[in-house]
């Protein structure tokens, strides 16, 4: 158990880590990887990382170009706790939201002086305790992938990750095989995920700050904007849609996203603060430009679920969409053991910017705050 000591900051930090024995590697290391606790074969040998799920994590490092040498390992809780168990100090209730001890508040203190002590950009949280200790968010699977600016240590980035034992599971007991048929994914792929979380990570330790793609994107346009733009479009070989519809029996396009390549896009707002965004006369030209786009053959239509959007479109406003290309049917057709929401595939493609929002198709700017963060999204 962690010694409850009021005044942890008075520690000096060569004492702090002397006295954690599940901590491994240089204080100057290109990378550190923080797990939650250590475990069984940890507790008998010292050490960090040394047991099954170390000897994967080594493999996934090389594989990644990180040598472990390179490398410092990091455990939030500096016992082995009984069971593996870590609810009676740090739980996550079924809204994502920890319920934690002093405990846990101490044994966070002391990581926070000891990673002080460290020179490392980029710290590697593998799992939801170590991601919460060092962020404040929760929700690993949804989050791996994601470069977070570090709460703990400011002035570090976090990449999230899976903790590699969670790949060891798979097949262990009915109800476990039970979750994943419905989660509809093999615990053996989250190793090929975690190496391309280790290897964003190798990428990012190369410089100090959180370098995401930059991208030219159009939120509030014009009316002549949003013509010239779409006839632009038309010399393309393929664009990129994505719609946006109230949730109703008689539902409406609220937002028409184009993009003209991966850094440049324009969302065409058709509502705005509860009011119409156009004329009458602007918005009928817009969807005869829109239509114009989509029906003309020369261009092909990339679409994520094309399913939701065409048939909309050819249901509200007798659009025949036409090439289509689908990103989810040729993630399912490439990869069928990964996920092909949306929220995966940037995790993946799009260079650790952070996850935006659970996957969703209908028209609710409260949840982002305010329109302008919706457009974003």
């Amino acid at each position: 158990m962690i010694e409850n000591t009021p005044s942890l900051t008075s520690i000096p930090v060569g004492r702090l880590l002397s006295q954690a024995i599940y901590t491994e590697g240089p204080l100057d290391a290109e990378v550190i990887v923080l797990g939650e606790a250590p475990g069984y074969q940890e507790s008998l040998h010292g050490g960090a990382f040394i047991g099954p799920a170390g000897e994967l994590l080594t493999q996934l490092l090389s594989n990644a170009g990180l040598n472990r040498g390179r490398c410092r390992f990091e455990n939030v809780f500096q016992f082995h706790p009984d069971r593996d168990d870590l609810t009676p100090f740090i739980r996550f209730n079924n809204k994502g939201v920890a319920v934690h001890t002093e405990a846990f508040e101490n044994a966070r203190e002391q990581l926070r002086l000891r990673l002080l002590a460290t020179t490392a950009n980029v710290f590697i949280a593998l799992g939801n305790v170590a991601l919460y200790t060092l962020t404040g968010m929760t929700g690993i699977l949804k989050r791996r992938g994601s470069i977070y600016p570090c709460a703990l240590v400011p002035g570090r980035k976090v990449v999230a990750s899976i903790h590699p034992s969670a790949s060891l599971r798979f097949g262990s007991g009915p109800k476990f095989a039970e979750g994943q048929r419905k989660r509809a994914v093999d615990p053996y792929v989250y190793r090929h995920w975690i190496q391309y979380d280790l290897l964003r990570a190798k990428n990012q330790a190369a410089f100090p700050e959180i370098r995401l793609p930059q991208r030219d994107l159009v939120l509030e346009p014009g009316f002549q904007q949003v013509l010239t733009y779409l006839e632009e479009c038309l010399t393309l070989p393929m664009v990129s849609i994505d719609i946006e519809a109230t949730r109703s029996l008689n539902s409406e396009a609220t937002h028409v996203a184009v993009a003209k390549s991966a850094t440049d896009c324009m969302c065409i707002p058709f509502v705005t603060r509860g009011t119409d965004y156009w004329t009458p006369d602007e918005e009928a030209s817009i969807w005869i430009a829109i239509a114009t786009l989509l029906e003309d053959r020369r261009v092909v239509k990339i679409f994520q679920n094309a399913a939701f959007d065409v048939s909309f479109l050819h249901r509200r406003h007798g659009i025949v969409t036409q090439p289509i290309e689908d990103t989810m049917i040729a993630t399912a057709i490439l990869f069928p053991d990964y996920p092909a929401g949306l929220d995966f595939l940037v995790s993946i493609y799009c260079s650790g910017e952070p996850y935006y929002k659970d996957d969703g198709k209908q028209w609710n700017a409260k949840a982002f705050g305010d329109e302008i963060q919706f457009r974003l999204y």
